[in-house]
């Protein structure tokens, strides 16, 4: 089997998935993680859980400040650094036609952002 789908058949195996992140949107609490990190978002979406790390400095207000700071490619044709963003805000949520409510059918039932301050982290 090769590397990608052994990784593909690895994340949705997983009972976690842990990622960083590109950004955190103060104004609705999403996750914004970009094709710039490879395999971020297959590791957000395949496991039942997903855990999220992130810095204060990930932190922004505003959704216009957000799409401002991703890395977009000036030239035609040319796809840049992060081809693609993937804004989680919580798990998928959907209803049947008794308004019976189920969570998690497409990705995980759980979502947790963690804050990591720079005292913890090691050699930084």
């Amino acid at each position: 089997m090769e590397e990608e789908g052994r990784f593909r058949q690895q994340c949705f195996a997983a009972d976690v998935g842990i990622t960083g992140v590109s950004f955190v949107l103060a104004e609705s609490g999403s996750l914004v993680l970009t094709s710039q990190t490879e395999g971020a978002q297959l590791v957000s979406l395949a496991p039942p859980v997903h855990i999220a790390l992130y810095q204060r400095n990930q932190l922004r207000a505003t959704l216009e400040d957000v799409l401002s700071r991703l890395p977009v490619s000036t030239v035609p044709g040319q796809p840049g650094p992060a081809r693609s963003a993937v804004f989680v805000t919580g798990t998928s949520r959907t209803a049947d036609i008794e308004q019976i409510l189920i969570r998690g059918v497409h990705g995980p039932r759980e979502v947790h952002a963690i804050l990591i301050e720079e005292a913890c982290l090691i050699g930084e």
